[in-house]
């Protein structure tokens, strides 16, 4: 069973074909370069995409020669074959487990499908997937991490039947991007520890790295707490890079001080 946004997976209008210019050959190139076949990703099939597009078959050996050749050509093999990481991830594999384990199992997926940006900053399907069909092609300015951190805590929430620790979606159901508003609703459910804390944090708790917004004090990233060992926490988290930032490009796992973040603790 596949989560609730299904549009990443939907195949376009098949086949497609040198000469095609529709929204579709985007979402190939797209994948073509997450795939490690990079091309532009201009919407335009032309030789260089064609050309991705073989190799990428023939390394996955889903090639037909002629008469009934594929070469080139995005068929449904091989547009299953393009997103299949992204597919393999979202499969729910329900388990008897408490809900921060589900959490961290189903961040670790996507860590293992190497999701990432691509096309340009908070661009491309993982994003997308993230953000309900929202990146930053469609609105100024699209930071992912935290809409990161909910689709973990959505996807074990349906797999276990269980309500969410504290609210991640508004009155209208529409799930919150914003760091600082999880923050709050964290702490209106009491959830919300400060990084001074001496509990152990548990697994699938999200994290909350200070900072400042329009020079107020607030929250700048989120992520997932993976495991804590009193002095450091292990995390799963998106849209950030080896340096830990806030605006990086993929989902890692990283060790941070755990009293340089504050957290809303699973229960």
């Amino acid at each position: 069973m596949l989560g609730p946004y299904l549009e990443e997976i939907r195949a376009p209008i098949l086949p497609l074909v040198i000469g095609s210019t529709d929204r579709g050959v985007k979402r190939v190139q797209e994948w073509l370069t997450l795939q490690g076949f990079a091309t532009g990703i201009d919407g335009d099939f032309g030789p260089a995409t064609r050309a991705a597009l073989a190799a990428f078959q023939r390394s996955k050996g889903i090639l037909r020669e002629p008469p009934d050749g594929n070469v080139g050509i995005v068929d449904s093999i091989t547009w299953g074959a393009l997103i299949a990481p992204l597919v393999n991830a979202e499969v729910l594999l329900p388990g008897p487990e408490p809900f921060g384990d589900a959490v961290c199992r189903i961040a670790r997926a996507h860590l293992a499908a190497k999701a990432r940006e691509v096309g340009g900053d908070n661009r491309g399907p993982w994003v997308r997937l993230y953000g309900r069909g929202i990146d930053q092609s469609t609105v100024g300015f699209f930071p992912w991490c935290q809409v990161f951190a909910n689709l973990p805590w959505f996807k074990a929430a349906r797999e276990l039947n269980l309500p969410l620790p504290f609210r991640l979606t508004d009155d209208a159901g529409n799930q919150s991007a914003y760091v600082p508003w999880v923050v709050n609703q964290a702490r209106a459910a009491g959830r919300f520890a400060a990084g001074s804390t001496t509990q152990r944090i548990p697994p699938g708790s999200m994290f909350f790295v200070p900072g400042t917004i329009e020079g107020r004090a607030s929250h700048i990233h989120v992520g997932l707490v993976a495991a804590d060992d009193g002095q450091t926490i292990q995390t799963l988290e998106g849209n950030t890079n080896g340096a830990g930032g806030s605006n990086g490009y993929e989902v890692a796992a990283r060790f941070r001080r755990k009293a340089n973040c504050d957290y809303g603790v699973v229960g």
